[in-house]
C-alpha cells in the first residue's frame, strides 16, 4: 500500500503545464498513469498540444468513464481517436496506459489490454514524433490547453509517466499497476522520460511538478 499523498484537481480550473514536448526522437512509447474519479464527464489525463490553434494534439483522457486516446494532426480531421471497453468513473484507484508500437496503439486498464473501438480515423500508432513539423509545443496533466483550456480533470491524478519506447508492455505495465509510485526495472531506467509522482495533496510549488524522469 502507497500512503504518499495524492493530488486532487476540481474539474473546473486545476491543471499542470510545461512548456516541453513530453518526448522527441522516437514515434513509439508509454503514457502511464493512476486516476480516480466519479465523474461522467469528457476529462484530460495527460495531453500534448499546439498553444496557437485547435488542430494538433494529442489527448489521452476520459469521457464517460472510458479511457480514450486521441491524435489529430490537422483541422478537423482525427489521425485516430480509440478508446477501450472498460468504464472506469466508480470512485476507485485505477492504472491506465496507453502504448504505441510505433504502428498500433493499445490501452491498458488495471495492467490489462483492452478491447479497442476505433471511432474515428485508423490505428495506425501515431505519435509525439509523427506531429506535423513539430507542432506540439506543451504537455498538461489535468487539461487540454489549445487556443483555449478545455476537458478539465475533476478527481485525483498520481505517478503520471511518459517513456520513450514502449518496452515489453505487457511485462512493465502490470508491474506499474501492482501499486502507485512503485519503482521501475533498471532495464527500463533510460526510456523514463518524465515520471510526475504528483505526491502532494494540493497543487503547489513545493514539488508537486517535480519531474524525475531522464529528459
Amino acid at each position: 500500500v502507497n500512503q504518499d499523498p495524492v493530488l486532487t484537481l476540481d474539474g473546473s480550473a486545476d491543471y499542470l503545464t510545461a512548456s516541453s514536448v513530453p518526448t522527441s526522437g522516437t514515434d513509439d512509447g508509454i503514457i502511464s498513469a493512476w486516476i480516480k474519479t466519479t465523474s461522467s464527464s469528457a476529462q484530460t489525463i495527460l495531453a500534448s498540444a499546439d498553444t496557437a490553434t485547435a488542430n494538433f494534439f494529442i489527448h489521452f483522457r476520459l469521457a464517460n468513464g472510458y479511457v480514450y486516446i486521441q491524435c489529430q494532426d490537422g483541422a478537423g480531421t482525427a489521425i485516430y481517436d480509440i478508446r477501450g471497453g472498460s468504464q472506469i468513473h466508480d470512485g476507485s484507484w485505477h492504472h491506465v496506459a496507453v502504448v504505441s508500437s510505433g504502428t498500433a496503439i493499445s490501452i491498458y486498464v488495471d495492467g490489462v489490454a483492452e478491447t479497442l473501438t476505433v471511432d474515428a480515423g485508423s490505428n495506425n500508432g501515431d505519435w509525439f514524433v509523427d506531429m506535423t513539423s513539430s507542432k506540439l509545443d506543451n504537455v498538461t496533466i489535468g487539461v487540454l490547453t489549445h487556443t483555449s483550456n478545455t476537458y478539465y480533470f475533476n478527481g485525483s491524478i498520481a505517478d503520471v509517466r511518459i517513456y520513450n519506447d514502449d518496452l515489453t508492455p505487457d511485462t512493465l505495465i502490470p508491474i506499474l499497476a501492482s501499486k502507485m509510485q512503485t519503482e521501475h526495472p533498471d532495464t527500463q531506467v533510460s526510456a523514463l522520460q518524465h515520471w510526475w509522482k504528483l505526491n502532494s495533496a494540493t497543487i503547489s510549488t513545493s514539488g508537486v511538478g517535480d519531474d524525475a524522469g531522464n529528459a
